[in-house]
């Protein structure tokens, strides 16, 4: 009969996965090449705007979506808010806009309106 070799504890090792932040801080800084007063006030014109651009992307008869969208693209692709971006480009390429795009949209705009508060507010 073999011994029983008792098995090696297992070693785990917890992984913390944090999800990328709203906006991308080092885009950011390029986009302003280091200086931290422009990137508070685009920070600030973004965060101003997006709710209004968003209202306007809900409320749009289909002909008009796209070109929304795709001013939503430009500002977000600004401050490094991928997931806005990505998601607004989804709405901009295919023209139409169903229920989850638009709630998965509105979900990336309200990350990125809560990072650039608690952002401003440091």
């Amino acid at each position: 009969m073999l011994a029983s070799i008792p098995a090696a504890p297992l070693c785990r090792m917890e992984c913390l996965i944090l999800p990328a932040p709203a906006v991308d801080l080092t885009r950011l800084a390029r986009q302003t090449q280091g200086d931290t007063a422009l990137e508070r006030e685009v920070l600030r014109l973004f965060a101003d705007r997006i709710d209004g651009d968003f209202d306007r992307l809900c409320a749009a008869p289909a002909p008009g979506r796209r070109e929304i969208a795709h001013l939503i693209v430009g500002s977000a692709s600004a401050i490094g808010a991928e997931d806005v971006v990505r998601l607004a480009r989804e709405i901009e390429r295919g023209g139409g806009q169903t229920a989850a795009q638009m709630a998965a949209l509105g979900a990336a705009i309200d990350a990125a309106q809560k990072f650039i508060a608690s952002y401003l507010a440091a």
